[in-house]
C-alpha cells in the first residue's frame, strides 16, 4: 500500500523538469497578479519556489491521473492547512480591502483563496501535458499525428 502511494510521484526526468518549470512560472504569475490586483502576496520572493516546487509540484504529481473533480477535492483538502497557516503566521499577506474581501467578506477570504488555488494543480497538469504532447510531435508531419487523424474521421 505504501509502495502504491509513492508510485504516484514517479516521473521521468523530462516530465519532472517540465512540471517544475510550468509550476514555477505559474507561481511567479500568481504572486505577481496577487500583488498587482492587491489581493495577496508572499512575504518573501523565494516563497514562490518553496511553495510551488516543494508543495504544489508533489501535489500535482500525486493527483495526476485522477478525474478532474477528484483532483480538485484532493487539492482543496491539501491547500487548507497551507493557506490557513500561511496567513496565520504572516508568510502570506492578504491586502486590506482586497476584492475577495469586498465580495465574500473578510471571514471568507481564506476559504475563497483555497477554492481558487486548488485549481492550480489540475490546470498546471493540463499545461504540462500539452507541452509534452507538442514536444513529442515536434518534426512529425501534421497528417501523421494521432490528433489530426482522429479529427479527420
Amino acid at each position: 500500500m505504501l509502495a502504491a502511494f509513492f508510485r504516484r510521484f514517479r516521473a521521468t526526468p523530462s516530465e519532472l523538469v517540465t512540471t517544475c518549470v510550468v509550476f514555477f512560472c505559474i507561481g511567479v504569475l500568481m504572486n505577481s497578479f496577487g500583488k498587482w490586483a492587491r489581493i495577496a502576496e508572499f512575504r518573501y520572493w523565494w516563497q514562490v519556489g518553496t511553495c510551488y516546487l516543494g508543495f504544489v509540484v508533489p501535489l500535482a504529481l500525486f493527483v495526476r491521473g485522477l478525474s478532474l473533480p477528484l483532483q480538485y477535492c484532493v487539492c482543496v483538502t491539501a491547500f487548507i492547512p497551507l493557506e490557513v497557516v500561511g496567513y496565520a503566521i504572516g508568510s502570506s499577506i492578504a491586502f486590506d480591502g482586497n476584492p475577495f474581501e469586498a465580495v465574500f467578506g473578510i471571514r471568507n477570504f481564506t476559504a475563497v483563496m483555497v477554492a481558487g488555488v486548488a485549481l492550480i494543480p489540475p490546470i498546471g497538469l493540463r499545461i504540462v501535458e500539452r507541452i509534452r504532447t507538442l514536444r513529442a510531435f515536434r518534426g512529425v508531419p501534421r497528417a501523421v499525428r494521432p490528433s489530426a487523424r482522429s479529427a479527420a474521421d
